[in-house]
């Protein structure tokens, strides 16, 4: 199974251009105000042997999260430089969401930090350096998203009571301290947020929350504010990956079908206007 994020120069993906690198020593760690080293874990991934079709995917890079056949012999996030046609990977031990930033410079993840705070929000460098710790907000953090021009970190946080999205506002050279956006008192979030270039925050819900029962594709201001619902949900399917068009415009997300054991049977990509129409 792989969970992948994706980037083409020029385009409105993801993109990174790193170098090759499997073995790293001691990475210095920064929380907000706070230092700390993190041993990084023993690699043990496979090396990719998937057919690759690089004529087709042009330039740039893909970044995703590979699960090895169950129980899960392995699990960590994979590089594929289209540009240079190789490929790399990272084992950061109990981590998950990868997501490169717009500039390709950085990945954002989350990883299991062994505090109260679970699992926190990480950046790194795509070639392997500069690890940073983003947060230690109690509870545990959920997929990282980039701002469209990449000096922006938007997550949600789950646990110890009701999601609730925040931003940080500053990555580099010393991260800011998470700004709370919004609290979900209904209609809580599913999977990763989408931020547009005019600010509108996108979201899913496939939850049925506190006796609300419509779920769907939400959409709302940069504040949190004015959430309203565009497209609701069939009852035999689920949402997934909601993107923004370059414009802000146009909603992208994965349309899920699956049955009473949450098999998949099909999956279809949808668009529709950010008012609902089309």
């Amino acid at each position: 199974m792989s969970r992948f994020s994706y980037h083409k120069h020029q385009r409105n993906f993801l993109h990174s251009g790193g170098l090759l690198l499997v073995f790293f020593s001691i990475i210095l760690v920064f929380s907000c105000d706070k230092k700390e080293v993190l041993e990084p874990e023993e690699p043990h991934l496979p090396a990719l042997t998937d057919p690759i079709p690089y004529e087709s995917l042009g330039s740039g890079t893909i970044v995703f999260q590979r699960i090895g056949p169950y129980p899960g012999e392995y699990e960590g996030c994979y590089v594929i430089d289209v540009s240079s046609r190789e490929t790399w990977s990272f084992d950061f031990g109990l981590a998950d969401n990868f997501c490169v930033s717009p500039d390709g410079q950085k990945i954002a993840f989350t990883k299991y930090s062994g505090t109260h705070s679970a699992y926190d929000v990480y950046v790194i460098n795509t070639d392997g350096t500069g690890l940073v710790r983003l947060d230690n907000l109690p509870g545990q953090d959920r997929y990282p998203t980039w701002s469209p021009n990449g000096n922006q970190i938007f997550f949600w946080v789950e646990g110890g009571g009701e999601p609730t999205l925040y931003v940080v506002k500053k990555i580099s050279p010393t991260p800011e301290n998470p700004e709370k956006i919004k609290t979900f008192s209904e209609h809580p979030p599913s999977g990763r947020f989408s931020v547009s270039s005019d600010g509108k925050i996108a979201y899913l819900s496939n939850m049925y929350w506190q006796g609300h029962t419509v779920t769907g594709l939400y959409v709302m201001d940069e504040h949190g504010s004015n959430a309203h619902l565009i497209v609701t949900k069939p009852d035999d399917r689920i949402f997934e990956s909601p993107v923004f068009s370059k414009d802000g415009q146009t909603l992208y997300y994965l349309s899920v079908e699956q049955d009473s054991t949450f098999t998949y049977h099909g999956v279809d990509i949808m668009a529709v206007s950010i008012d609902g129409s089309n």
